[in-house]
């Protein structure tokens, strides 16, 4: 039998620091965003039949990961390019507002989406389900919608 006093604990309570954002654990750093995202350029791919394509509806509003279809190469009008991994945020209303981001998923090396998201490739610093669900914060989301510009309920 473990006598109290030799009971070994495996969960640490991290310890905090102060920070201008407020306490978080010590282990971490203040940054800003665009040092550990990179906002992925358009990458032309040639040499093959048919591509993953994300359309703005299968990206969704609660779930984590993107829906894709195939689609023959010669098809493919505008889009952005992305892979695996990468989130997709909606860069126009009311699909920013109403949440639709997601992760593309690890069975596609590459894809296509459509031009209407921001394909965002996180550092290694940065977990990239961290930054899904920061971003899925209603206070987030109203800081960014606010950063918008555009008429007509159509804002970018």
């Amino acid at each position: 039998m473990i006598k109290e006093k030799e009971k070994i604990s495996f969960y640490r309570e991290p310890n905090f620091k102060d920070t201008e954002i407020g306490k978080i654990p010590e282990d971490w750093e203040v940054v800003k965003l665009g040092e550990v995202i990179e906002i992925r350029g358009n990458r032309v791919i040639k040499n093959i039949d048919s591509i993953p394509f994300i359309p703005m509806e299968l990206i969704p509003l609660n779930g984590i990961y993107v829906k894709y279809k195939n689609i023959p190469l010669k098809d493919l009008k505008s889009s952005i390019y992305c892979e695996s991994g990468d989130l997709l945020l909606s860069k126009i209303t009311p699909s920013f507002e109403n949440g639709k981001q997601g992760i593309v998923p690890e069975n596609i090396k590459f894809a296509y989406a459509t031009t209407e998201v921001y394909p965002i490739r996180t550092k290694q610093k940065l977990n990239t389900f961290y930054l899904f669900y920061y971003l899925r914060k209603d206070r987030i989301r109203k800081k960014l919608e606010a950063l918008m510009i555009g008429t007509t309920g159509r804002k970018r």
